[in-house]
């Protein structure tokens, strides 16, 4: 939010049309939340593959843009390079899907 206030309206922006504002318990969470802790994809490819588990796609309906690249990307480190390119992509949390290797 400080952010905001300083002049991004990005994040402004981003804040309005989050979904965790129009109830109590989602404020609270989107702000005041204790344990909080924010990963890059990157560092999502990197928890992923020390629990054994192998990145597939992700999931339909979370992400936006995608018609403005040629093709769609593969791995997190490629979804990395689409969000730094586009960073309003992303509705929310990243929602993917995973399996077992």
């Amino acid at each position: 939010m400080t952010n905001a206030v300083n002049g991004n309206t990005t994040a402004l922006k981003m804040f309005e049309m989050s979904r965790d504002i129009y109830h109590t318990s989602g404020y609270r969470d989107l702000l005041f939340h204790a344990k909080e802790h924010e990963y890059d994809l990157v560092e999502i490819s990197h928890l992923l593959a020390k629990c054994g588990l192998r990145f597939l796609n992700m999931a339909q309906g979370t992400f936006r843009n995608i018609n403005r690249e040629p093709q769609v990307p593969k791995t997190l480190i490629e979804w990395d390079g689409f969000e730094n390119k586009y960073p309003d992509s992303f509705y929310g949390m990243y929602q993917f899907v995973v399996e077992k290797f």
